[in-house]
């Protein structure tokens, strides 16, 4: 995961993705204000989630790593958007990419 704690400009975070559902993830990499909104990586250095909260521990002292990420894939969904501009065509174009690309992770056929 990559995102900017408390003003710390591109830190790096490492963790498991501990359960996934259709539209979310939980994850053990730690998470602090100014992740949000920040890239989660698998290790292939696909995106896999995009952060979006953690459970605190002040107000649940139990909640130990309870950090959670939408899943790359319901974001991607480009009917849940409204786009303006050219932006349904570039979503289209970059679903179309990834695809491709998922098709043929080693690049042989590019």
């Amino acid at each position: 995961m990559i995102g900017h704690p408390q003003g710390l400009r591109f830190t790096l975070s490492t963790g498991i993705v501990s359960r996934k559902t259709d539209d979310a993830l939980q994850i053990s990499a730690p998470v602090s204000p100014g992740n949000s909104g920040g890239p989660a990586f698998d290790d292939r250095g696909g995106l896999v989630g995009i952060v979006t909260s953690m459970i605190d521990r002040g107000s649940n002292p139990n909640a130990e790593n309870l950090n959670f990420a939408v899943a790359a894939d319901e974001v991607l969904r480009a009917e849940v958007w409204k786009c303006a501009g050219d932006g349904s065509s570039r979503l289209e174009e970059f679903q179309r990419l990834r695809k491709q690309r998922t098709a043929d992770p080693g690049g042989q056929n590019r």
